[in-house]
């Protein structure tokens, strides 16, 4: 199983959820965006899924990576602008 978290929330990130989610070999173990008001978008369309402002300290506490749900990849969702 591939425990991924996905770092901006913003124009792709809600897709790149929903397709990792449905993909049965992936599990979204937390998505990250520095806006708090994306938690509510996130948490109306899977509300299991934790949400986080401060993606770093959280994928790097010594108490995440000792956990059973350990997070595995990080897919940085980025601006549009950034990928031509």
């Amino acid at each position: 199983m591939l425990r991924v978290g996905v770092i901006g929330y913003g124009y792709w990130g809600p897709n790149i959820v929903r397709n990792f989610h449905a993909n049965e070999g992936a599990e979204v173990v937390l998505v990250a965006d520095k806006s708090a008001n994306v938690e509510a978008r996130l948490k109306k369309a899977h509300p299991s899924i934790p949400f986080t402002t401060d993606a770093w300290s959280r994928t790097r506490a010594p108490t995440w990576r000792r956990d059973s749900k350990r997070l595995i990849r990080q897919y940085r969702s980025r601006p549009t602008p950034w990928k031509f």
